[in-house]
Order: structure tokens, then sequence, then C-alpha cells
């Protein structure tokens, strides 16, 4: 057996090459390659061996005498060709099991949860992953939710009761050898189903589903051991703290168990583990700069077992987002696009697909680049994409767009960004909570409301203004190192409304020499623009005011926003 072992790939390959005779034992030999090359991450040749693993399978008897090789196949079938993105292949494996009367519910399980997986990843039909995910956990006698019209006071009381137990967990360095792993199959299928539907509520906006699945997964952890689904839940719970309660040293704490966790239990979910914790809650304490090595990792490991669709949120936050909020060339990040899309075009993940190209347009736009199409440079419209065309309701996609149009228009107009800033409010921290990029969003929603309040004088922008300030200033004086240059220029803009002139200069200056020594371009740029307003306004000096105006244009054409840069000459005829 040893022997066979060895050469296992090479016997089953002569066999599916000299062999067309339908054997049980010759389908049980492409099983085991199939485990085998699945073992090392050779999904496309795991793929084939099942393919000819089915084709050996004889017609009597398939479902009777060799119903475990059966069931095995094609259940490792779908799940391998969903991996894969070959979605009519991994539905016909599915439909084979599933359409028969005599699996039980432990047996046709895989492939219940694999057809959520589609619905979810690959259609983006929420609502019906929702619905598919409560009733199987029914069918298994989990009931989630007890009243829909008490659901909200339901999933914020065991919010409350479970960030207590999880308090009372031990240490995450002992957190894996304590509680130990999760042996019950039947929880562990409870978890991955939960798992999928706290996503599935999260893009449905249904937030207290979403609350109540989170906790329901902690729980059982606490109770039955650490299964796959737990690494990324606690990271999860970590998020909701962080979100809800601005709680980051408890919010960290938790995502700190789930990596831990992660590190001890080596699981196909690792990049949803890595990734939720270094984009929901590490970077409210730890610099982004931080944060960029790990997703790498949580890209590679995602890739290497096929959880692609966390892979490349991975890799998505470590090649774009992180790298535009923290201000580096335009231009190096447009140079990612084409091969993240390639990826995510081969694995047929739509929806991550939509939101890259709103990315990219906005980048785009700030580049003045010819592809922006027949709209305004200040406006996500362009050849790749439109959000005049956008008639979607995916929550992420919405909360995306409304992003990108604000950071669009606070590059060229702050009076259109000051309004819509009154207008939407916290739209997109209510939208996308807890997520990194709420930071500069906030922020920039902040600055263009001071710029507006400095030249009204109006109440109602003053006021959200210092709201808004007084938040950030929450974040700094908590440890945020990320915030450090956006509350000193807030702090100078609030000084400079008040006429505290010489407080303002003073946090103009450390604004503009933090976002210098920090690489971050845009806010270079941004915090010499603001001061030369300053200098030229309200203290009259024009020498001064051109000399950091010359800066602020110098910062925003390294950046690459040749759009900005033009406005600014044509402003001041230079």
């Amino acid at each position: 057996f040893e022997e066979l072992q060895e050469e296992l790939f090479t016997v089953v390959d002569l066999i599916n090459k000299q062999c067309d005779t339908k054997r049980a034992e010759f389908a049980q030999l492409n099983l085991t390659a199939a485990e085998k090359a699945q073992s090392i991450s050779a999904f496309q040749s795991s793929a084939k061996y099942v393919a000819n693993g089915i084709g050996h399978l004889p017609p009597n008897g398939m479902w009777t005498a060799n119903r475990s090789s059966t069931l095995r196949l094609y259940t490792l079938g779908a799940e391998l060709e969903f991996a894969l993105g070959h979605v009519e292949t991994a539905e016909s494996y599915s439909n084979e099991v599933l359409n028969r009367e005599d699996c039980s519910t432990m047996e046709s399980l895989p492939l219940k949860i694999a057809k959520i997986r589609k619905v979810c990843v690959y259609d983006s039909r929420f609502t019906e992953t929702v619905n598919l995910s409560l009733d199987l956990l029914n069918e298994l006698g989990c009931k989630l939710v007890w009243n829909t019209t008490m659901m909200p006071m339901q999933a914020i009381a065991t919010f409350m009761r479970t960030i207590k137990m999880a308090k009372k967990a031990p240490a995450p360095q002992d957190f894996y050898t304590t509680l130990g792993a999760m042996e019950d199959p039947k929880q562990q299928k409870i978890m991955a189903i939960l798992s999928r539907l706290c996503f599935a509520a999260y893009n449905d906006d249904n937030m207290f589903l979403n609350l109540l699945g989170c906790c329901k997964m902690v729980q059982m952890t606490l109770k039955y051991g650490v299964s796959d689904g737990s690494a990324p839940v606690f990271a999860g719970l970590g998020s909701l703290v962080s979100a809800v309660q601005q709680d980051y040293a408890t919010a960290t704490t938790f995502a700190e168990m789930g990596l831990a966790m992660q590190s001890y239990r080596r699981t196909p979910r690792a990049s949803e583990t890595i990734g939720i914790a270094y984009m929901f809650v590490l970077p409210w304490t730890q610099p982004l700069q931080s944060c960029l090595s790990p997703l790498e990792d949580g890209y590679s490991s995602a890739m290497r077992v096929g959880y692609t669709e966390w892979g490349m949120n991975c890799l998505v936050a470590n090649r774009i987002l992180i790298p535009y909020m923290m201000g580096r060339r335009l231009n190096s990040i447009l140079e990612e696009y084409s091969e993240i899309l390639s990826q995510l075009e081969e694995l047929k993940l739509s929806d991550q697909i939509l939101s890259l190209k709103m990315w990219s347009q906005m980048i785009l736009n700030l580049t003045n680049h010819p592809t922006t199409g027949t709209g305004e440079a200040h406006e996500l419209e362009g050849e790749i994409f439109s959000s005049k065309s956008f008639t979607g309701k995916n929550v992420i996609h919405v909360a995306t767009i409304h992003f990108l149009e604000g950071e669009l228009l606070l590059f060229a107009d702050y009076q259109a960004a000051a309004q819509r800033a009154i207008k939407g409010g916290d739209k997109f921290v209510k939208l996308f909570p807890g997520m990194m990029s709420g930071m500069i969003e906030t922020f920039h929603r902040a600055i263009a409301l001071y710029v507006l309040a400095r030249q009204t004088g109006k109440r109602k922008y003053r006021t959200q203004a210092n709201r808004l300030r007084k938040t950030i200033e929450k974040w700094h004086n908590g440890g945020n190192p990320n915030v450090v240059h956006y509350h000193y220029l807030l702090s100078a803009e609030n000084a400079a409304l008040t006429n505290k002139h010489a407080v303002a200069e003073e946090m103009y200056k450390k604004a503009t020499a933090m976002a210098a020594r920090t690489g971050h371009l845009h806010h270079a740029g941004l915090c010499n623009e603001r001061y030369a307003d300053f200098l030229l306004h309200q203290l009259s000096n024009e020498e001064e005011a051109k000399y950091y105006l010359a800066e602020a244009i110098r910062y925003y054409e390294e950046w690459g926003a040749t759009g900005k840069v033009a406005s600014l000459k044509n402003k001041f005829n230079l």
C-alpha cells in the first residue's frame, strides 16, 4: 500500500489512459488520487481525478454497493469545481446527489452548503442565501431567530452577552490548546452554514441577523471547541465591537484570538480571518503599513487552498485600498488593475469585479485620464464604470460608490463635497461599519465642511465639521497611528475658524510635516493647500502662501492628480 501511495498518480494516470472498464476499484483509486492532489493544492488535477473516478463508477450498484465512494466523489467534485469557478459542472455534481430521495440530511448536507455558496458568491442572491441558510439550520435543529419582530432586541441582548462570554475566554495564545477542536460533524456543518448566513445577511443589509449569526458561532466555539469557522468569527466579533462600541482594545483582543486560533489550526479560511482582522480591526490601532504583509499572506494562502473570494479581498486591500489610503502614486496603483481584474474574471467573482472597476474609474478620473468618457472628472463616470447606470442594491457596492464619489468631489469642488457631506451624513460608515476606509472618508468629509464653514460662516457646516473633528480626535487620543496628521489638520482648520491664528499656524505646520514624512502624497498636497489658503485669506501673507501653494501642487503632481493640479494652477493663474 505504501508503494502504491508513492506512485499513486502514475498508476492512476495509466489506468485512466488505458482502461475504459467501469470498475469500483478504479473509481476508488481516482478518489484517493483526487484527495491527495487536493491536499497539495493541485485543484485542477484533483478535479480531473474526480471526473475520471465518476466515469469509472459501475452504473449498477453505484448508489448501493459503492455508495460511500460515489457520494464522496460527487461531493468533492462539487467543492472543487466551485473553487475553480466552474459553476455549471459543480451544479451538475450537486444535483446528482440532491435530486436523490434516499440521501439522508447528513449525506446531502455538504452539497446543500455548496449550493448556498454558489447562490451567495457567484449569483449574489443574498436574500435567497439567507432563506436557504435559515431553512437548513432549522432542519438541523438550530433555530437562530425566535421572533422576527423582536429580532433587534434579541440581537443586541445576545451581542452584549456574547462579549461578556468571550472576554472570559482563555488568552489568545492559550485559546486553542484550552478549548480543543470541535469534534461533532453536525456542529461543524452548522458553523459552516452560519458563516455563509452572516456574509449574506451583511450584504443584504440585515445587520441584526448578521449579529445573531456571528454571536451564535462564538458561543458554539466556546461550548463545543474550535472549528474551521471559529477563527474568522472571532475576528468578526472584533470588527463588530470596533464598529458598534468603538472599543478598539477589546476588538483587538478578539481579532488576536482569531489569528492565534488560525496559527494553531491551519484551515482553508485563513484568508478570511486575516482579511477581517487587517481590514476591519487592527488598522484602528496599528499602522496601515503593517497590514500589507499579512494581507499578502492571506491572498497567497487562499489561492493555495481554493478559498478564492477572501483571497481576492485580501489582494485588493493590499494592492489598491491601503496604497490609496496611504497616498501612494495613483499610476502605480492603476498598474495593479489589469492583473487583479484578469484573476477575478477567471474566478467569476462578479461582485468583486464590479467593485474593482469602481475603484479603477475613480483613480482614472483623479488622473484626468481620457477614459473618463463624457462625464465630468469629479463624477464616477467613464468607460469602465458609470454610477448613473448602476441599479444594484448590494450594500458594499452602494457604500463603495458613495465613498468614491466623495473622494472625487473633495479634490474637485469643496462646496459640492461639503453640501454632499451634509446631505449624506454618516452614510458610508453606517453601510460599511468598521471598514478601515471609514477613517479617510470621515477625514475628507470634515475637511470639506471646514472649508465651507470658513467661507460662509454657516452654522450647519461648522457643527458637522466639529462633530467629525471630535470623532477623529477620539481615534487619535486612543492611539490610532494612522490619523495623526488628520488630527493636526482638523485642529488647524478649527483654530483658523475661531481666529486662533497662532494655534492654527502651529497645527498646519505639524500637519504638513507629518503627511510629508509618512509619504501621504495626497494629504501632503491637501495640508499645504489648506495652509496656503489660511496664509492668504486670514493672514494676508501672499509670499508665504505662494510657497505652500507651490508645495501643494508639487505633491499633487507627484501623487498623479493632474486634474487637481490643473485646477489650482488655473485658480491662481500659475
